[in-house]
């Protein structure tokens, strides 16, 4: 169950028959209470921007109309999911170029240039990222589990990871059912009841996600000596615990010491489906990354088609041309790409 908070401005208020007039669309989709300014009301008669209240207040325009919505029906639970998620994911167009050029012209002059190999998966590679999964891993819209990968025999094993070859090599293209993703929202805390206080996990296909698990790991290992000590996430050998523990010894330092201490913390608002695709491959180009890792990454984007999942039900296909998908594990490789750019933009 969703509850979502709307609220309408009176445009215009008749006195003898009760009715009012508000900007949009009044939505009478599931259960819902109402309030007009600090009164309780009743709507009926609902018709588009118009409805008839039945309320102690006197009616005037400019007043508030306050609705506490309560939707339980799949469809209307699809519909708010849809309706919050895909103009997010489809904003390239509304995204500063000249931001967006000017971060890249920056990353072009102070970030490194490096040298970052891939080796062809190995079925021993293979097995040990299988084996990371716990035993009842999500499965994808092709419904092949963590034990359907392992119980493959060699033969089998070896054409699937020659398909990764050739894929990386620009020789073969994505199936169909590994460029699509189900989407389950988890709440981001208890009381938070609304779409946006859900966090869209997609699940793909256990076998995309192992590929990109292998590469991300062998990418993120790589990239640790160009990352300065100040970033903790995602990165081999270090968490995000560690940035409180310099903070906590900053604080305990300076107090010690009756030193004044500054400091500003900032959050990246739905951070991993914001980031601007085209400037974050542009900046693992210039650091070295080949194409045969952000290729078939590319490609996986594009095609991508998301469906939010609720009951067993699933919405219809949602694009992308923004962001990075939370559930494929190369997404991390382009937040730390992110969080490598912020660092050293703040040290210059």
């Amino acid at each position: 169950v969703l509850v979502v908070q709307r609220t309408y401005t009176v445009n215009q208020a008749c006195f003898t028959n009760q009715r009012i007039t508000v900007e949009r669309p009044l939505d009478v989709r599931g259960q819902s209470s109402w309030q007009l300014g600090d009164e309780p009301a009743v709507l009926s008669q609902v018709d588009g921007c118009t409805a008839i209240v039945d309320t102690e207040l006197l009616l005037q325009p400019g007043q508030t109309l306050c609705q506490e919505q309560f939707l339980s029906e799949t469809s209307d639970l699809h519909q708010e999911f849809v309706r919050l998620w895909q103009p997010r994911w489809l904003r390239a167009a509304s995204q500063s170029h000249e931001l967006l050029t000017r971060a890249a012209n920056f990353a072009r002059t102070y970030l490194p240039s490096s040298s970052f190999h891939f080796p062809p998966i190995t079925a021993a590679v293979w097995a040990k990222a299988l084996q990371k999964y716990k035993p009842y891993a999500a499965r994808g819209t092709d419904g092949w589990s963590k034990q359907d990968l392992q119980n493959l025999p060699p033969q089998a094993t070896q054409v699937l990871l020659d398909f990764f070859t050739r894929l990386e090599a620009g020789e073969a293209e994505w199936p169909t059912q590994w460029v699509q993703g189900l989407v389950h929202g988890l709440q981001k805390r208890p009381g938070v009841a609304d779409a946006d206080g859900h966090r869209p996990i997609c699940v793909l296909s256990i076998a995309y996600r192992t590929w990109s698990s292998i590469r991300a790991r062998q990418a993120l290992r790589q990239l640790l000596p160009l990352m300065g000590c100040e970033a903790s996430g995602f990165l081999p050998g270090r968490e995000p615990a560690e940035v409180w523990m310099a903070i906590q010894a900053a604080v305990e330092l300076h107090v010690q010491s009756g030193q004044p201490l500054a400091g500003v913390s900032t959050d990246l608002i739905k951070a991993f489906n914001g980031l601007p695709r085209g400037h974050t491959f542009a900046v693992a180009a210039h650091l070295g990354f080949p194409a045969s890792l952000l290729q078939p990454w590319q490609s996986v984007l594009a095609r991508l088609e998301r469906r939010f999942s609720i009951r067993d039900a699933v919405s219809g296909p949602c694009w992308s041309d923004t962001g990075f998908p939370e559930g494929c594990p190369l997404s991390t490789l382009a937040m730390a790409l992110t969080d490598l750019m912020f660092h050293r933009y703040l040290q210059e």
